[in-house]
């Protein structure tokens, strides 16, 4: 019977790392560079599986560092990380001319929106936050009362009630409150 020290592990490398750089340099470099110029097929796939197995079974791949030291590095990195955030959220909120008290970045007034010349705005104040209140039916139009009675008889008056919705509306400024009509 063995024993168990004696006897060497498989994976004495980093197959992890192996697997990564075996995708990225074997799978996507050498797949295009194949599928552009040689032409040989799986050449990508077999890339791949060969730096997977000599990056976990070579100890020479392995991570010579303590787990302590692994960790460390690791707080040391994503502080690291952190920071650079810190400084970007900085950058941007100087480009924007906005103030940061305690690394929040205070919001300031938006800038004005833009309307088209032809939008309709209030008479008084010239704002263009205004509100259609309703577009009133004509109630009864004599005239095409007397010519529906005159083509059609009784039943040719009842066109004086059919009437067309008017162009224009009547509205009220929010701003303001000036009633006011318009024409869209």
């Amino acid at each position: 019977m063995e024993d168990k020290s004696k006897k060497k592990k498989f994976w004495r490398g980093d197959p992890f790392k192996g697997a990564f750089y075996g995708m990225f340099i074997g799978g996507i470099f050498v797949g295009m560079m194949n599928s552009m110029l040689i032409h040989f097929p799986h050449l990508g796939l077999i890339a791949w599986i060969a730096i997977f197995l000599i990056m976990g079974t070579q100890p020479r791949f392995k991570d010579k560092r303590t787990p302590e030291q692994i960790k460390a590095d690791s707080v040391k990195f994503w502080d690291h990380v952190h920071e650079e955030n810190r400084k970007d959220k900085e950058k941007k909120a100087l480009k924007a001319q906005q103030p940061i008290v305690n690394n929040v970045i205070l919001k300031q007034e938006q800038p004005k929106e833009k309307y088209s010349r032809h939008a309709p705005k209030c008479p008084k104040c010239k704002s263009h936050n205004i509100q259609i209140l309703d577009n009133r039916r004509k109630a009864f139009s004599l005239g095409k009362a007397a010519v529906g009675g005159v083509l059609y008889g009784g039943i040719g008056t009842i066109a004086g009630f059919a009437g067309k919705r008017g162009k224009k509306y009547d509205a009220v400024c929010m701003k303001c409150g000036k009633k006011f009509k318009i024409k869209l």
